[in-house]
Parts: structure tokens; C-alpha cells; sequence
């Protein structure tokens, strides 16, 4: 069996696991309970009732209506939330007697779940035998058993190429640093100081979603960054770089500029279309190299130089916590920050041209995804899709 066979077969295995008409697998008896929809997996080794079924089909964005209107909760929200934006005094009051206004005529709504499936989730939820959590692929709500899932997380971190085990918690230290660098740089780059150094910062958070069309179903480690010390500032720089990435003729915005691609390409009986992923990208990334391919690029483009200091500093802050014990990433750019989405396109953009331009073989047809830039990204990969002659 060629290589290509190999590959073929995979794919056509993982499109039809996430495409089975099976709803909920209970490992116990290995049989479907539920053949209406796709929703859930059950990957722990209790069996759920219909009613639970029912109410975890609703996805994880569900919200059940509340016994009493949280006030305090909004309040204390509503006010956090000015203080962050640094909304005016005038609008700030006037944001507030909207809000007011708006609380005293409230009522409790009307219960948006049955009595069964409400009592069913109450339930879940105490059941700390159980995690819940949704699919990294596949748009389902997966069922675990916490153990299984505090091991494969575990079994991640064991990893000492990757991550190493820190005794103190570095908020407070990667907090200075980025305070000093925010200040520094102040003038030179018209940075609003009090904007971008948070108030109240987090140590980034490591979880993991289940890989449901895998074998074993391995997790996909995700780091969230918000509200962590460089949170704010790579968010800012992740702005500034934007610019810089997409220069180049492979780039792809997304599935729909793929598809309006490719949908006049014809291939020949000697001609296949490809796609590989870089895996685990961002821990694989050598930070050196990205910084002197951002550096060459700002010079290039007449913008500031600076701004390579302050991106070496988002890249290399890179730790989590899990479990009450902090990790810090050993090599790569810090996963969950905004801007090493951005990094890894500029770099595999410059990686990719010099690969093309020294390659003896060209392929006729070649594009790749832009990374996605989201604030809890993981160890993401880029797919780069091509077209290549038989021979």
C-alpha cells in the first residue's frame, strides 16, 4: 500500500467516526442509546440516562433560566467591565441608570427546562466522578471519567521536551517584566500604559479536549490566556504584526476562499490534491528564528523595531497551571497567546516561500490555511493543501 493509500484511508476512517449515526456510546455495553443526533459521547464507564442524554444534547452554551436575577452579579460585572475599557465618567453614569432601570423591572423568566431534565443536570453536576467538556472536532458535548481525563492530561505534561514543572507561581515576576517593557517602550511607541498592564492578572490554564475521532480519543491541550500578564499586550502586538502576514499567494483566509480557489481547477489523471499538517506547531516553532523573520519584516516595512522586543517577551512567557501545580513551556512560542497565531503564519509564510523557490519539483496548485487567531489557541497546526504531478 502506497503512502498516499495509507493517508487516504485514515481520513476516510476519522470522516466517518465524526459522521456516525451513533449518539451516545456507553463503553460499558458498547451499544448506541440514541440514534436521533450526534451530541453526545459517553467515553466514561457510567451509563446515562435518557434524561441526561436530553439535556447534555442541548450543547454547552445552554443556559437554564435562573430561580432569582443574579443583581449583585451584574452589578459587580457591569462595573468591572467600565473599569477595563476606561469608559467615561458621563457614559459610565449613564451606563448605569440604563442598567438599573432595566434591573428594576425585571421578573425571573419561566423555567426553560422539564423538571426531569433539570433534576437529570443537578444531578451531572455533582457527580464529580464525571467531566464534561466538548469535542475538539465534531461539535459534540463528550462524557469522561475524571480520572481518565487528570491522566491523559498528565500523560501530556510528562513530557519533558515540552513542559517542566516549576515550583513557584511566575505571575507576579512575568507581571514586572511586562510592566517594565509597557513603560519603556511608552513613549517611543504611544502605548496606552494603563490599557495594557491588567489589573488583577491570572496564571494562563491548561485543559484539554477530546479528540473523539481518534483512537483512545487523546486530548488536544488548550491554554487560556486571558486575563494573564501578557495577555493585553500580545493582544495589542498581535494587532500591530497583523499587517505582515498574508503577503504571499498561498494564503488562504478561510474554507470559502479555499473553496472559490480551487472550483475552476481541474486535475489530470497524473495529478492529486494533498494536505499535511505541521502538528503540534507552536511548541515546534524556534522562537530565535521568528523573531529575526518579524524583525527583518518590520525594517522592511518602515515600522518600528521595538516591537520585536515586546513580541519576544509574549513568546517566551509561556507557562499554565493545572491541577495547582504550574508548568512552563521549555521550547516554542507560548501556546493560548494572541499573537503566536500571527507569529506562525509570518513564519511559515517565509518558510514556505523559500521551500517553493528552492524546491525541483513546483507544485501547479498551492494553498494554506491562515492560522486562526483565537485566545485560547492550542498546539494548532497550519494544512497546506497543493497539487502535485505524478511521475
Amino acid at each position: 500500500m502506497t503512502k498516499y493509500d495509507k493517508c487516504k484511508k485514515r481520513q476516510i476512517l476519522k470522516f466517518d467516526k465524526l459522521n456516525s449515526k451513533s449518539n451516545v456510546i456507553n463503553n460499558k455495553s458498547n451499544t448506541t442509546d440514541n440514534d436521533s443526533s450526534r451530541a453526545v459521547v459517553n467515553l466514561s464507564k457510567c451509563h446515562l440516562d435518557v434524561n441526561t442524554i436530553k439535556v447534555l444534547e442541548k450543547g454547552l452554551n445552554f443556559a437554564v433560566t435562573p430561580r432569582k436575577i443574579p443583581f449583585e452579579e451584574i452589578i459587580c460585572n457591569v462595573e468591572d467591565c467600565l473599569s477595563k475599557n476606561n469608559i467615561k465618567k458621563e457614559d459610565s453614569e449613564a451606563i448605569r441608570q440604563d442598567i438599573s432601570s432595566a434591573l428594576r423591572r425585571s421578573s425571573v423568566p419561566k423555567l426553560n427546562l422539564p423538571r426531569e431534565q433539570l433534576k437529570a443536570l443537578l444531578n451531572l453536576r455533582n457527580r464529580r466522578e464525571l467531566t464534561v467538556l466538548r469535542a475538539d472536532k465534531g461539535n459534540a458535548t463528550v462524557v469522561m471519567d475524571t480520572s481518565d481525563y487528570n491522566d491523559k492530561i498528565q500523560q501530556l505534561l510528562s513530557d519533558e521536551s515540552t513542559y517542566t514543572n516549576i515550583k513557584a507561581d511566575p505571575t507576579n515576576k512575568v507581571l514586572k517584566i511586562t510592566t517594565n517593557l509597557i513603560k519603556k517602550y511608552s513613549e517611543s511607541l504611544n502605548l496606552d500604559v494603563k490599557s495594557l498592564i491588567p489589573s488583577c492578572p491570572k496564571p494562563p490554564k491548561l485543559y484539554g479536549l477530546p479528540k473523539i475521532h481518534k483512537a483512545d480519543a487523546p486530548l488536544r491541550p488548550i491554554v487560556s490566556q486571558i486575563d494573564s500578564p501578557t495577555y493585553r499586550l500580545a493582544k495589542h502586538v498581535a494587532h500591530v504584526l497583523s499587517p505582515l502576514r498574508g503577503q504571499t499567494r498561498a494564503h488562504t483566509r478561510d474554507s470559502y476562499h479555499f473553496v472559490n480557489e480551487i472550483k475552476h481547477l481541474h486535475l489530470s489523471n497524473n495529478e492529486t490534491m494533498v494536505s499535511f499538517d505541521v502538528q503540534s506547531l507552536f511548541t515546534c516553532l524556534p522562537v530565535e528564528d521568528c523573531i529575526s523573520i518579524v524583525s527583518r519584516k518590520l525594517k522592511e516595512n518602515d515600522m518600528p523595531i521595538e516591537y520585536a522586543d515586546l513580541l519576544k517577551h509574549c513568546l517566551t512567557s509561556g507557562y499554565m497551571l493545572w491541577n495547582n501545580q504550574f508548568y512552563k513551556q521549555v521550547d516554542g512560542v507560548a501556546m493560548g497567546s494572541p499573537v503566536s497565531p500571527v507569529v506562525a503564519d509570518i513564519f511559515m509564510e517565509d518558510f514556505e516561500e523559500t521551500a517553493l523557490r528552492t524546491s525541483p519539483i513546483t507544485p501547479r496548485f498551492y494553498k494554506r490555511r491562515a492560522e486562526r487567531c483565537n485566545p485560547e489557541a492550542e498546539q494548532s497546526y497550519l494544512q497546506l493543501l497543493l497539487i502535485l504531478t505524478h511521475f
